[in-house]
């Protein structure tokens, strides 16, 4: 391959022969080392690939050229950027390149193979791309990070409009205290290409909730399930939840205490395919489009290669779900369930008799609490007084059959049993 190098105006071949009589070594030696065969030793190859660039040595435009993809790699996560992953290398193949994983970690591998181009989803380094050109001199596509590059392509995940449309709909069903709970940092979800935190608190003040001190809840995936008693204390009654795994974590906390969707809490989760629709009930979801965020930014970076265009920046929509995973204040049939004002103990009493009517031990023993507690019975004594719940031996109430059961709207009044009570 023959390429000219611009040196004090003058144009000057730039030869595999050169390069190896620079470095003293053969040019057989240059030409495996430029097609990435193992047989050089690694340091050989670093040296002959690090004057190839310096002397701006160019690789040729072949079909089957080898393309880095740079990612962050989770054994924990089974979704999301191993969707895009799979997506990715899918979209390389059918153009017949051929696909290296890189680690972030060890993004110096870089220097020790030869790479005609690379795509990055990694979103624990945000910076290597500023001196991207200079390091590895390739053409380089970002995905998820919005970094002022004119040398870097871009494919932004745009979660703007399905966030908007997530805290609307959450509104539009009387939800007032809406929270965003993430299993990562502050300083991660402000760094997201996607924005989805902004996006979050945008949309709550464009609806005029001004102040979301108290809503907003981050590294909660070690302390996941006291974060959502957190959450229930503080009379939240609609949670937005990112990353598709966050969702599903969140499933065995709420069996195991209970804890209804979307009787006692409504929920926004990110879609999760094949999934998300057939959980119990349903989930309201914003589902992000990977296969189309990996063929944006395959073909922008192949594009890049044939110099066909020059690298700029692409946004892909997220998608607003609306399924069953959200609950009507106003208009719900069992509306007390979250009436504002009402505790967190009131709630949780409410919705275990949305199943069947229960005596107090097995409320207790429901509720994971002793039947002689004073605030479980102080808290029965409320709902009675309020004319929410009824006894169903109103005749008989020290008996130990008796139970309690929800009172159908409709249905309530004034409530003689409370003075029984």
């Amino acid at each position: 391959m023959k390429t000219f190098a611009n040196k004090g105006g003058i144009l000057k071949k730039v030869t595999a022969r050169k390069i190896a009589r620079m470095l003293g070594v053969s040019g057989s030696t240059v030409s495996r080392a430029l097609n990435n065969s193992s047989s050089v030793a690694s340091d050989t190859r670093k040296m002959i690939l690090e004057t190839a660039r310096k002397m701006g040595f160019s690789l040729p435009h072949t079909q089957n050229q080898t393309i880095a993809v740079i990612g962050d790699f989770f054994p924990q996560d089974v979704t999301g950027y191993y969707s895009l992953f799979y997506f990715i290398y899918d979209e390389i193949a059918r153009r017949g390149g051929h696909v290296e994983l890189v680690a972030a970690k060890d993004i110096e591998l870089l220097n020790e193979r030869i790479f005609h181009g690379a795509v990055n989803y990694s979103t624990s380094i945000l910076d290597f791309s500023l001196k991207w050109k200079e390091a590895y001199n390739i053409p380089l596509v970002n995905i998820n990070q919005f970094i002022s590059d004119a040398d870097t392509g871009q494919v932004v995940m745009d979660t703007q409009a399905a966030m908007y449309d997530a805290i609307e709909c959450l509104v539009r069903h009387g939800h007032r205290k809406i929270a965003y709970l993430s299993l990562e940092s502050e300083m991660a979800e402000r760094q997201k290409g996607c924005r989805r935190l902004y996006n979050y608190e945008a949309a709550m003040r464009a609806h005029g909730f001004d102040d979301l001190t108290d809503l907003i809840f981050f590294d909660a995936e070690n302390v996941l399930e006291e974060t959502i008693f957190r959450i229930l204390e503080k009379n939240i009654t609609g949670v937005v939840m990112p990353t598709e795994i966050s969702g599903i974590r969140l499933e065995a906390i709420l069996h195991r205490n209970h804890i209804r969707i979307p009787e006692t809490l409504s929920l926004v989760t990110w879609e999760y395919p094949l999934i998300s629709a057939v959980l119990t009930p349903p989930r309201t979801t914003i589902a992000i489009d990977y296969h189309e965020i990996a063929e944006k930014a395959v073909s922008m970076l192949y594009e890049m290669l044939s110099r066909q265009s020059p690298p700029r920046t692409v946004f892909v929509s997220a998608k607003f779900i609306e399924r069953e995973s959200i609950q009507s204040i106003s208009a719900s049939e069992r509306a007390s369930v979250i009436q504002a004002g009402s505790t967190f103990v009131q709630r949780r009493i409410l919705a275990a008799l949305l199943e069947r009517p229960m005596s107090r031990r097995e409320l207790a023993e429901y509720l994971k609490l002793s039947p002689a507690n004073g605030n479980f019975r102080k808290c029965l004594g409320k709902l009675l007084k309020m004319n929410m719940i009824a006894l169903t031996d109103p005749h008989s109430v020290h008996s130990r059959n008796q139970k309690y059961s929800l009172v159908e709207p409709g249905s309530r009044g004034a409530s003689p049993q409370a003075c029984q009570q």
